[in-house]
């Protein structure tokens, strides 16, 4: 009979350790809700620029309000002779600057 414990508890171990682990990379898989790279084709202050082919993520699928609304400043998207010291310089364009306060929200 304790052979028997025994073998159960030597098979049961490798099987629920690894149960364990496929459940937990499962429960840790990541989802991209949103992500907005900002490329536009000319400097413009209009945030919601190309903003469909700017867009990817699970959100975008649902029929929703994802444009965003500036608020205060000034908001410009494309700026390519600005540097603040993004990724590429200035030729890099593909950012949201932000001046005087300036902030920006999807609702």
């Amino acid at each position: 009979m304790k052979n028997l414990i025994r073998m159960k508890n030597t098979l049961c171990r490798p099987i629920i350790v690894a149960s364990l682990s496929a459940i937990l990379q499962s429960s840790y898989a990541q989802t991209v809700l949103l992500n907005d790279n900002f490329q536009v084709s000319s400097n413009s202050q209009n945030i919601n620029q190309q903003l469909s082919s700017r867009q990817t993520g699970a959100l975008v699928a649902i029929p929703v309000n994802t444009a965003y609304t500036a608020y205060q400043g000034s908001v410009q998207v494309g700026n390519t002779n600005t540097d603040v010291g993004q990724p590429g310089g200035a030729a890099n364009g593909n950012i949201a600057l932000l001046e005087n306060d300036a902030s920006f929200f999807s609702a």
